[in-house]
C-alpha cells in the first residue's frame, strides 16, 4: 500500500507546525530504528486493512512500553485496531483506477 507516503506526510505537516514528529517505515523500524521512538511519544499507526505484518513489531512494542498507540484503519475489527488505544476509522472507499492497478485507498 501506500499508507507510508501518508504517514511521512503527516510527521512533516507536525514538525513544520512546530510539533516534534518523525517517520519512521514499519520494516526499518523492526531492524534497529524503534530505538528512536521515546516513552513520551505517541504512535500513529496507519493500515487500510489493520492487519499489516510490518506494523506488528511497532505494535509490540508500543504495548511493551506502554507508548499510546493511535491508529488510522478502515479495519474495525483487525488486530491494528485491537491494539490500539484510539482508532480513527475509514470509511469503505473504492480504488480510484478503472483498473484496480494503482493502489489509491491502501
Amino acid at each position: 500500500g501506500k499508507s507510508g507516503h501518508i504517514g511521512s506526510k503527516i510527521a512533516a505537516t507536525l514538525a513544520s507546525t512546530g510539533t516534534p514528529a518523525f517517520f519512521v517505515h514499519p520494516a526499518e523500524a523492526n531492524h534497529g530504528d524503534l530505538g528512536m521512538i521515546a516513552k513520551d511519544d505517541a504512535i500513529i499507526a496507519m493500515s487500510w486493512s489493520g492487519e499489516s505484518k510490518e506494523l506488528m513489531g511497532i505494535v509490540a512494542y508500543a504495548k511493551r512500553f506502554a507508548i499510546p498507540l493511535i491508529a488510522i484503519t478502515s479495519g474495525e475489527t483487525s488486530a491494528l485496531a485491537r491494539a490500539a488505544d484510539v482508532v480513527l476509522l475509514l470509511p469503505p472507499a473504492p480504488e480510484a483506477c478503472p483498473h484496480g492497478l494503482a493502489p489509491t485507498t491502501s
